[in-house]
């Protein structure tokens, strides 16, 4: 893990998904390893600079139902939360 993420949670109606939830641990580890998904190059450039300096980290990933899934630690590191974007 590239920095602390705190609890981890999902937003309930990531559940009642209709694929594994594998999946979601999948994408939790690439979050916590710095690999941002489909993000700007400029949400990864900021959560690079957030992961020495501060701040909030976001990632972004499609899963199988082609719907995309958003990771976000807050700049506290006190938690870490996906959810349907």
């Amino acid at each position: 893990m590239k920095f602390d993420a705190g609890i981890t949670s999902m937003h309930p109606e990531l559940f009642c998904s209709d694929f594994s939830l594998d999946i979601f641990g999948a994408l939790f580890m690439r979050h916590f390893a710095g690999d941002w998904g489909l993000v700007s190059p400029e949400t990864w450039t900021s959560n690079e600079h957030a992961i020495t300096h501060g701040g909030e980290l976001v990632s972004l990933h499609t899963v199988p139902n082609g719907r995309k899934i958003k990771i976000v630690t807050n700049a506290q590191r006190s938690g870490t939360i996906a959810f349907y974007v």
